[in-house]
């Protein structure tokens, strides 16, 4: 198993991807997933490591779709339930 400072700096590194991929700021991006902006914060300033869910859903996010679906934003097609 990864070291916690690994852990934190991969988390870190795909918090910052997936969220600057979908076009949001930490406060949107905390309200999509549904936890709060001190998490989002957290895991972008590599003080806590994404773990559990929010870790698969990251993941998730970063193989489904490419940066834009025909010019709109993937946060829009990603709310609306297209798929790429």
């Amino acid at each position: 198993m990864p070291s916690r400072d690994a852990r934190v700096r991969n988390g870190r590194a795909l918090a910052l991807r997936v969220r600057k991929r979908l076009d949001m700021t930490q406060e949107a991006f905390a309200r999509f997933l549904g936890c709060s902006f001190a998490t989002v914060n957290r895991w972008e300033n590599g003080r806590s490591p994404v773990t559990g869910m929010a870790l698969e859903v990251l993941l998730g996010l970063q193989a489904a779709a490419p940066a834009r679906v025909e010019g709109e934003r993937l946060a829009d097609a990603v709310r609306r339930g297209t798929r790429a």
